[in-house]
């Protein structure tokens, strides 16, 4: 079964080159939509970037409020700017090198945790990534467990 949406979290060590593998999973849903690289974005305020693909980057480009493609999940108020966006290509063996600007947005040390969003996905530094998804767990669950 061709894998449709980016689901699941992944912890991956990243080697002095400052390269990550991006999960089977994850690859094999861009490789069912005919994608080989990635484009991410910084998250603005979170140690976090987002990855995503040119059929949403298509959606993107197509409306008059860009913020519009991340809906109804709008778990964030990231600012869609094109200036900001890298164009990372994945190598034979699964792998995308970070920037070192990325990895400083991130606070990213030995570990980066890929983190599912259905349409797509995000990278982010360990620690936070924790921190966050429980603040969003308590958000939704109404102070329900982290």
């Amino acid at each position: 079964m061709a894998k449709s949406a980016f689901i699941s979290t992944y912890t991956f060590k990243i080697d002095r080159k400052g390269r990550v593998s991006v999960p089977a999973d994850f690859r094999a849903v861009m490789s069912a939509k005919g994608e080989d690289g990635l484009n991410v974005l910084p998250l603005s305020g979170l140690k976090a970037v987002r990855a995503i693909g040119a059929d949403l980057l298509a959606k993107i480009g197509q409306t008059a409020d860009p913020l519009a493609a991340f809906r109804p999940s709008s778990l964030d108020h990231a600012a869609i700017l094109a200036a900001d966006l890298v164009a990372l290509q994945i190598d034979s063996e699964g792998r995308v090198g970070l920037p070192e600007a990325l990895i400083a947005h991130c606070a990213l040390g030995e570990t980066a945790v890929f983190a599912g969003r259905i349409q797509f996905f995000e990278i982010w530094n360990p620690e936070a990534f924790a921190a966050d998804q429980a603040e969003k767990r308590r958000a939704i669950l109404g102070g329900g467990p982290a």
